[in-house]
């Protein structure tokens, strides 16, 4: 089994998902949801359902309490970098 496992290979196949991750983040609504319902003829419908309730639930919530109100938490690590602990 350790000779199958690879970590180079992980990471190269973490790799190519990040960077379609990336890509695809570029794609609008509509076109997300039409690839959702490309996946077949009952999940696609149930994938597309559940796409629309998450993007309705995310704009209650941003309208609930929107980005611009939540305070941004400085990053420790880059407190760490610079010596200032």
């Amino acid at each position: 089994m350790r000779t199958l496992y690879s970590w180079a290979d992980v990471a190269k196949r973490t790799e190519v998902v990040y960077d379609h991750a990336v890509d695809a983040s570029n794609e609008d609504f509509l076109q997300r949801l039409s690839r959702y319902y490309e996946c077949g003829p009952w999940a696609g419908k149930l994938f597309c359902f559940v796409v629309i309730l998450d993007f309705i639930i995310w704009n209650l919530l941003e309208w609930l309490k929107p980005t611009r109100d939540i305070d941004v938490v400085p990053d420790v690590v880059d407190q760490q970098a610079n010596g200032d602990t």
